[in-house]
């Protein structure tokens, strides 16, 4: 682990948002090398809380696929970018299917939240709103595949994107958010106007930029640490 201190402020954010944050940066700048091992006790006594936040935050780690059990603790996961491509793969087929049917299935009351999910994404595109920003982003492609109404399909979504979760906050900083939230209202109009093979199409492509992004990004830092 990292030997900075951090004193965390509630007022701002809660203690477990604020930890999430600043181990998953460590873990992704290759701070924290993978097989690493790290601990409740350690990132209490590193951000100066008791215990419980400290587990919150690692519980968090391990669902967005950073952090393992391991024997009998936890270890940084390892990042294999073979198994990093195929499983995104996977999403993005699956993601675009349930897209389209989305297009189908939807309700007026599921265009009404797609609607308010992408109104909010607009007002949140400030370089401080970046948190706000990846949760609401999150949450529209999650609503979206939900929209397909295919329970088998949402499974298969869920358990692909747990594994890649993390990659959001990589992906926020390469991408234009401008030009991202373009594409997010684009697809969404696709949706509500009923034209599923248009709404495939634009997310297939949106999703795919994203990997492709991600990829030239890592094949760039191949030598660090984190990714060997």
């Amino acid at each position: 682990m990292a030997t900075n201190s951090y004193k965390l402020s509630p007022q701002r954010e809660t203690y477990v948002d604020k930890i999430v944050e600043l181990v998953e940066e460590q873990i992704l700048s290759g701070t924290i090398p993978p097989e690493s091992k790290i601990s409740e006790g350690q990132l209490a006594k590193e951000f100066g809380v008791s215990r419980g936040p400290a587990r919150e935050a690692l519980n968090r780690l391990e669902d967005k696929g950073l952090v393992e059990k391991k024997d009998f603790g936890r270890n940084i996961k390892a990042f294999d970018i073979n198994e990093y491509r195929e499983t995104y793969e996977l999403r993005i087929i699956v993601e675009a299917y349930c897209t389209m049917q989305a297009a189908v299935r939807s309700t007026e009351k599921d265009h009404k939240i797609i609607r308010d999910l992408v109104d909010q994404m607009g007002k949140n595109l400030s370089p401080d709103k970046q948190g706000k920003l990846r949760e609401l982003v999150l949450r529209f492609h999650d609503y979206i595949v939900e929209c397909s109404k295919n329970e088998t399909l949402i499974k298969v979504y869920q358990s692909a994107g747990k594994k890649i979760r993390w990659a959001n906050t990589v992906v926020l900083k390469l991408r234009d958010q401008r030009v991202d939230f373009r594409e997010h209202r684009n697809i969404s109009d696709m949706i509500i106007n009923r034209e599923p093979e248009k709404a495939r199409t634009l997310m297939e492509r949106h999703t795919t930029t994203n990997m492709e992004l991600l990829l030239k990004e890592f094949e760039k830092k191949r030598n660090s640490p984190r990714l060997n």
